[in-house]
């Protein structure tokens, strides 16, 4: 999840290899089992990691800050599958789908998938919230033509992570995209 001043620094790495700290706001979800929901929690450094609830590594809250739901402008989202339509099949618990619902969720929400994981039609539920793109390794799909800079800002995210793809190339256009969501 990234909010609007983490562009200029999200793939930025330094010397150690670690995310730099100065002015990056990347964030990630923290499972809390019990009430089935997501809290969020901005990520300076993957050392903040800790394995979490599930055996997948999630911020330390006690060393990440947590980040209220409005405050994220896009999400990268994981799953195991995706259609056109933009149905994704998660891992069945609808963690991502009681975030997506919450009233003053506001970002722009991304798949990140494989092109293998795409399927004609994926059945779905009333509760299920689509996403509104998908980026594979080899197409970009976005479920309204229009695009908001946000958007381009999620597509071009998403390929950076995937591709492993030096994005530090990408950052001027990403700051200037992400200024004027």
């Amino acid at each position: 999840m990234v909010s609007k001043a983490s562009a200029e620094h999200l793939c930025s790495r330094s010397s150690t290899g670690s995310w730099a700290p100065r002015n990056a706001h990347v964030v990630f979800p923290r499972v809390l089992p019990d009430s089935r929901a997501l809290d969020l929690h901005t990520v300076a450094e993957p050392s903040s990691l800790r394995i979490g609830a599930y055996g997948i590594r999630e911020p330390d809250p006690e060393r990440c800050a947590r980040v209220p739901v409005e405050a994220v402008d896009a999400v990268l989202v994981p799953g195991l599958a995706w259609d056109r339509r933009g149905a994704r099949l998660g891992r069945g618990a609808g963690y991502y789908d009681r975030l997506f619902a919450l009233p003053e969720w506001r970002g722009f929400r991304c798949g990140v998938f494989f092109s293998a994981q795409e399927f004609p039609a994926l059945p779905t539920d009333p509760w299920d919230v689509p996403l509104q793109a998908v980026v594979t390794e080899r197409v970009s799909w976005r479920s309204d033509r229009r695009t908001s800079h946000c958007q381009v800002v999620a597509e071009q995210l998403a390929l950076c992570l995937q591709t492993h793809y030096p994005c530090h190339t990408l950052t001027e256009e990403l700051t200037w995209v992400l200024r004027r969501c």
